[in-house]
């Protein structure tokens, strides 16, 4: 696929396979209808398809027929008034688009090679000129299938195309209303339920950037929930969320009740740097599209810096003259320190583990 902006030349390389290969082999199809309706099939089956502007990736109905049609081994042909029949399909996909979504390509999708066709030559008819007088009558086209005929291409796996940058972004475009929802909960980096009456009763929970987040799993439900029905979708059973969040390991899994420290039982969300970049590589997307909030650090986190410092301060005196009198006592009191830290964490493990 060629994507891009208008009067970019998308269609350039299009139109000279199809000058190479000829009409009985080849052809231009602008409406959806031509490709996947019911007499859609040619009774000259085709081995280059070239798709122009027309638009696949909303409509259900046609997802299926068009996956079908690009790798099947075979397709139906039904002209009118004739008895539909098999034929073998050998056909080849080209689109041009400047849509965002022209076609279904989900994060598992491996049937599309997105390229992105640069803008700088927009309208630059000189340009264009002169690629079409070298390939149609300067012996360029003949060069071209000349050397594509012996470019070898046995290593190519057609089932593995590259992923590019702008394969990525037709991905996020294309994201199911649960992925954008928890999508969402990621950039701000915060678990927020918000009061539209009364902005300032907004229940709030921000993510640790580098630490796990314990929050009440009764709010994540809720945030959840507020953001699938905006995006059009139904509300989720607290188990498809609790799945949902486990398989794109947003959470470790821990779901306990902390009955001692009167909680409600609550999920604990990894820490919000590896959160998106689980989130992303489950969902074959630049991690980028993600960076919004950054959360914040825990207070035993920046206790931990600070005391880190003074760590640092104290091995400086070990190898330099000058320490002050009372040196070795300050030392004492950063390994007491360093020591607190440490249990402090563990007791955080077990009680997320109890």
């Amino acid at each position: 696929m060629c994507w891009g902006e208008k009067r970019t030349g998308k269609g350039t390389v299009a139109d000279a396979i199809r000058e190479a290969l000829g009409d009985e082999l080849s052809r231009m199809f602008t409406q959806n209808e031509h490709v996947v309706g019911r007499f859609a099939g040619s009774a000259q089956p085709l081995i280059f398809n070239h798709i122009e502007e027309a638009v696949f990736a909303r409509n259900p109905r046609e997802e299926g027929p068009l996956k079908s049609k690009i790798t099947d081994p075979t397709e139906t042909v039904e002209l009118k008034f004739k008895t539909p029949y098999e034929v073998p399909s050998f056909g080849r996909w080209w689109f041009n688009s400047n849509s965002e979504t022209p076609v279904p390509i989900t994060y598992d999708e491996e049937r599309y090679f997105i390229l992105h066709v640069d803008s700088g030559r927009a309208n630059d008819h000189a340009y264009f000129s002169a690629i079409r007088q070298q390939l149609y009558h300067e012996g360029g086209l003949g060069g071209m299938v000349d050397e594509l005929m012996k470019r070898d291409i046995s290593n190519f796996n057609v089932r593995k195309p590259p992923h590019t940058e702008y394969r990525a972004k037709m991905v996020v475009e294309m994201l199911t209303a649960r992925d954008r929802a928890i999508a969402d909960i990621l950039i701000e980096g915060e678990v927020a339920l918000l009061d539209h009456k009364n902005p300032s009763d907004t229940l709030r929970v921000t993510l640790n950037r580098d630490a796990p987040t314990w929050v009440d799993k009764d709010l994540v439900r809720a945030v959840l929930n507020d953001a699938f029905r905006r995006y059009g979708a139904k509300e989720a059973s607290p188990a498809d969320i609790t799945k949902v969040l486990n398989d794109l390991d947003i959470i470790d899994g821990s779901r306990n009740a902390h009955k001692d420290r009167d909680q409600k039982a609550g999920y604990r969300f990894r820490p919000l740097s590896e959160a998106r970049t689980n989130f992303a590589k489950k969902r074959a997307i630049d991690v980028a599209f993600l960076k919004g909030a950054d959360g914040v650090r825990s207070p035993l986190e920046e206790f931990q810096d600070m005391v880190a410092a003074a760590r640092g301060w104290c091995q400086k005196f070990d190898t330099q003259p000058g320490a002050p009198a009372n040196f070795k006592d300050i030392e004492k009191v950063v390994v007491e320190l360093e020591r607190r830290i440490a249990e402090a964490h563990l007791a955080n493990d077990n009680d997320e583990a109890a």
